[in-house]
């Protein structure tokens, strides 16, 4: 998960840099780029309801006759209109407030019992008569079908009476102060709070520990409910279907189906075809490419237009009041897209067109789709401005990430529902298919792709158990072998597997030789690997003291020094 938050992070700070270093009065005066022609105009269209579900528009009909360019007021009307009944965040809210100090921001939890000593640090409390009322209040929010938090600057309304309720109970807990909040206000998009991916992420972990919990003491049913609510509540996160929303459902979906592979691999014989029946049922849910590449247009569109003049032309202005105030953007610009200045206009053009090739990379099976996607840019660049070129530049690799994070996730689902499609076929005729040919076909209600190669997964008995694996990335059976790393850590080594990475052929030509060792990865049941050490007590202590001392007598010696002037 940190990987590809670190990947959202970039996607989203480049749409600050490119604000920030317009370079808008050097262009303004040295480059003029083309108008769209006709055909190009007609491509700037984009239907936002697949973004928004048809539930709201960056357009927000004011109520006095005129439309502006508002995503936030538009979405936080939406929100205003469903009831409580519906919406998470208020369970999300109170649960977070309420029990983050005691339970949900243990340093462990979301561990499961693959790793012992962490596992040691949590169970107790996980058996605790909090635990289960907090697990209660999560399997009722986390059921809901919206998240139902608001957007803005700074804390909606219902977090803000789930932190004040708190600080009236407890005079030592956080007092949020006075409500600052106008669900009208035109907040960009970019800057608007994502608390509730972060949190629901942080509930998440608990579920998961806590079903395990729940499966170790024999509470089968139990341990099934906790999945489903797990796995269904990872749409929560697509308030908007960008980047960051992106990875945290992916992370809250795998966290699922990591637990479920351990639970199969642990405890397969309290599961019966009632538990598998729900478990494939939740998981059949996933809806092929999650990557949405209108919610990325939305935000970025959004940006662009906080950084035009009222004609819909870079702002120089604006750019330097962006400079000033750092990640706050300005007012933006509610000209039809038609209207806008030929440079905005082309920018839109490049990322609706690699947006449209980001969704054709998601057929399998999945071959490096860089090229295609970069095409649209490539055609585009002689007309762009340089200040253009550079953003696109930056941000095409980031974005390129989508797709094949996606289609990564795809075939961890499809080979968590062959397994369960093979230990049905166990429940139902006492032993295990040879094959996936053999498996009944009413109990086999997905296409078993292995995305490397376009055929089939390859299915193998293996210690009485169904293991399957795909050929990964160097498109070679390697038989199901595993390439294990060693690693070290305050002298003790351990072993993990080796990650998969979404290469394409061209890739794999590059980095795969007759002299390296090669493998294949598995999707079920997966090895496990070796818990990390767990490291002294002293080795997460930071002294800010300290460390402030050291700058100070630094400076003492050598004079403050200034702050590098990157541009």
């Amino acid at each position: 998960m940190k990987k590809e938050l670190k990947i959202a992070g970039v996607v989203s700070l480049v749409l600050v840099l490119l604000a920030v270093g317009l370079g808008a009065w050097a262009y303004n005066t040295y480059f003029s780029p083309e108008p769209l022609s006709e055909a190009e105009l007609a491509d700037l269209v984009i239907d936002w309801d697949i973004a928004t579900g048809g539930n709201w528009s960056p357009w927000w009909d004011r109520g006095d006759g005129k439309v502006e360019w508002n995503p936030t007021a538009s979405y936080n009307e939406w929100i205003a209109s469903l009831t409580d009944d519906e919406k998470a965040w208020g369970i999300i809210a109170v649960v977070y407030a309420d029990y983050f100090d005691s339970l949900l921001g243990m340093e462990n939890m979301g561990t499961l019992p693959t790793d012992p000593e962490r596992w040691a640090t949590i169970e107790e409390v996980l058996g605790s008569e909090e635990s289960d009322a907090v697990m209660a209040m999560l399997m009722e929010g986390l059921n809901r079908p919206h998240m139902g938090a608001m957007w803005g600057k700074d804390t909606d309304p219902v977090a803000y009476a789930a932190f004040n309720a708190r600080a009236e109970r407890d005079p030592e807990a956080w007092d949020p102060g006075e409500l600052d909040f106008d669900p009208d206000e035109n907040v960009d998009v970019l800057g608007s709070s994502r608390a509730w991916l972060g949190w629901h992420s942080l509930m998440t972990n608990f579920v998961s520990s806590k079903a395990a919990y729940e499966l170790e003491r024999g509470n089968t049913d139990e341990f099934v409910d906790a999945m489903i609510v797990l796995v269904r509540s990872s749409d929560l996160s697509r308030a908007v279907p960008e980047y960051v929303a992106l990875f945290f459902e992916i992370g809250i979906e795998a966290r699922a189906i990591d637990t479920i592979d351990w639970a199969l691999r642990s405890h397969r014989e309290v599961f019966t075809e009632a538990h598998f029946a729900r478990l494939e049922e939740a998981l059949s849910s996933y809806a092929g490419n999650q990557f949405i590449w209108q919610g990325e247009m939305l935000q970025f569109e959004d940006t662009l237009r906080r950084i035009c003049g009222p004609n819909g032309h870079l702002s120089e202005r604006a750019a330097a009041q962006v400079a000033a105030n750092g990640m706050g953007l300005g007012k933006p610009v509610h000209l039809p897209v038609e209207k806008l200045g030929p440079t905005m206009q082309r920018m839109l053009l490049v990322m609706r067109r690699m947006g449209r090739e980001m969704d054709a990379s998601g057929a399998l099976p999945w071959d490096d789709p860089a090229a295609a996607i970069r095409d649209p840019y490539e055609a585009q660049v002689e007309f762009m401005s340089p200040v253009a070129q550079t953003m696109l530049d930056i941000l095409i690799p980031a974005l390129e990430r989508g797709p094949a994070r996606s289609a990564q996730h795809r075939q961890v689902v499809i080979g968590i529902r062959l397994g369960i499609s093979a230990e049905r076929h166990l429940e139902r005729h006492g032993e295990y298919p040879d094959s996936i040919d053999g498996i009944d076909a009413d109990l086999l209600a997905l296409e078993p792709v292995d995305i490397f190669s376009g055929e089939k997964l390859h299915y193998e008995i293996f210690d009485g158990r169904p293991y399957i694996y795909s050929i990964g990335p160097d498109r070679i059976d390697n038989g199901g072998v595993v390439m294990w790393i060693e690693k070290e850590y305050n002298g003790t080594t351990y072993m993990v597997r080796e990650p998969v990475e979404m290469m394409g052929r061209e890739q794999v030509a590059v980095r795969f030789s007759d002299e390296r060792d090669q493998s294949d990865w598995p999707l079920y049941l997966i090895p496990p690997n070796d818990p990390e050490p767990l490291g002294d007590a002293d080795d997460s202590d930071y002294d800010l003291d300290w460390d402030l001392e050291q700058d100070e007598s630094y400076e003492e010696e050598h004079g403050e020094q200034p702050v590098p002037d990157d541009g």
